[in-house]
């Protein structure tokens, strides 16, 4: 299990069961986020002060609940510092890969 708060004061929180394959992960947005998710639409790490400002001017409450599971169908350990997991610059991956994804 993993969990942490962004930037935005949205906190995250995944759980893995490798023993079921199952992924569960729940997120709860401040209201703030939900009302104005444009503002959210960016690199946070880019904008941090800006994220900052907008969560203490929130509001914060009610949050809103997102809860999801999913079902691992893939597992493999690649091993550590294995470069040949992403291997090629986002100028050289296929066509059909999703443009927000490439950088």
């Amino acid at each position: 299990k993993v969990s942490w708060t962004e930037p935005t004061g949205t906190d995250v929180s995944l759980a893995v069961n490798m023993a079921d394959k199952v992924f569960h992960g729940t997120i709860f947005f401040p209201r703030w986020v939900m009302n104005n998710p444009e503002k959210t639409v960016c690199f946070q790490n880019d904008h941090l002060e800006e994220m900052a400002s907008y969560r203490e001017a929130g509001p914060a409450y009610p949050t809103e609940v997102i809860d999801e599971f999913a079902t691992l169908t893939f597992v493999r350990d690649a091993g550590e510092n294995n470069d040949s997991v992403i291997d090629c610059p986002a100028s050289e991956l296929p066509a059909n890969f999703p443009d927000n994804l490439k950088n």
